[in-house]
């Protein structure tokens, strides 16, 4: 080869490395040298939740709009207040700006459907339990809330809203788990939430854990008192200051019922329904100390399938008698024989 074409070869080589130089510097795709995790790699994984979820999985309490049946308000024992407009589908969190993540209970105004009531601090004794700052008010339905008192309270087990009268609310307060006193008892306020009474106070170790009305008779209520105490070495889990109350006269005044029974109620179901569609069914349990309690159970019929009521006594119970039922227990009144 001369010298020559050695030189017209080198040219042509050199140009090649020319323009291949160029087009790499004129690329808009910048060069990956290292290779490492990017949002491109990532961007398809979503964040979950990973826990801790042992606590914090306790439904304290569920409410039901009467009208949009798909509209539900869910009470989380250590989670705050969740709503879903879907049946479940979807939930948003509607109270995660107020004071207490902790709920014990819920209630709908049932003159207001958008009239929401929470009570704060779970109504439960183990060592975990969270407690709450009062009690809280929505006439929106959750999209916001005002605190409306008994903010010592740390445990409210049960609010009721008078059938005939929304600003007339009764509320079950337990108090305060590791100490004495606080807004312990039962409340009621006739002017919506703005100034509340204590009538009825058992001690200051001795909260009203929850309170029930006769749906035929609103003045007449049933509150369960609940003597406990927890220290770091014991829970005191009941007590001679535990037991069954009545009034007659919207809570005017008050008489304990079945004293010498020792029995805690947990839930009573109740349920609005017709009056001319009622129904009258006995029920009747035994405890171990013979002392016969009978039980009668108005039912509509209308009400669809059977819900059950909820005791906690303090020894177990043999039941006696139960003929099955498809109706709904509506309200369950205790009579001493």
């Amino acid at each position: 080869m001369s010298v020559r074409d050695w030189l017209c070869s080198f040219a042509i080589i050199l140009g090649l490395l020319l323009t291949n130089s160029v087009s790499a510097q004129d690329s808009d795709e910048p060069k990956d040298e290292t290779p490492s995790v990017n949002s491109g790699l990532v961007s398809a994984l979503k964040f979950r939740g990973i826990g801790p979820a042992l606590m914090s999985g306790r439904i304290g309490d569920i409410v039901v709009d009467p009208v949009r049946k798909s509209t539900w308000y869910v009470a989380a024992c250590s989670g705050g207040v969740w709503k879903t407009t879907n049946a479940g589908v979807t939930w948003k969190p509607i109270f995660d700006g107020q004071g207490s993540y902790s709920i014990g209970c819920l209630a709908l105004d049932p003159n207001d459907r958008f009239t929401l009531w929470v009570g704060t601090g779970e109504n439960n004794s183990q060592r975990s339990v969270g407690y709450g700052d009062g009690l809280y008010k929505s006439t929106d339905g959750g999209a916001s809330f005002k605190k409306v008192g008994l903010e010592n309270s740390e445990h409210i087990g049960k609010i009721i809203v008078h059938p005939d009268d929304s600003n007339t609310v009764f509320v079950a307060s337990q108090g305060p788990l590791w100490k004495e006193g606080g807004d312990r008892g039962l409340y009621k306020t006739t002017d919506g939430g703005k100034t509340w009474k204590k009538i009825l106070n058992i001690s200051e170790h001795t909260g009203i854990n929850e309170v029930h009305m006769d749906p035929t008779n609103p003045d007449i209520l049933y509150a369960s008192a609940y003597q406990r105490r927890r220290h770091t070495w014991v829970l005191i889990d009941g007590g001679p200051e535990s037991g069954i109350f009545k009034s007659t006269d919207g809570g005017e005044t008050w008489k304990k019922s079945i004293a010498d029974y020792p029995v805690v109620i947990k839930a009573v179901s109740e349920w609005p329904f017709p009056r001319s569609t009622r129904k009258l069914s006995t029920r009747s349990w035994k405890p171990p100390e013979a002392k016969a309690v009978s039980i009668a159970a108005q039912t509509g019929a209308n009400l669809g399938r059977a819900l059950a009521a909820i005791f906690q006594p303090a020894h177990s119970t043999t039941r006696k008698s139960s003929p099955a039922h498809t109706n709904s227990i509506a309200f369950i009144r205790l009579i001493p024989t």
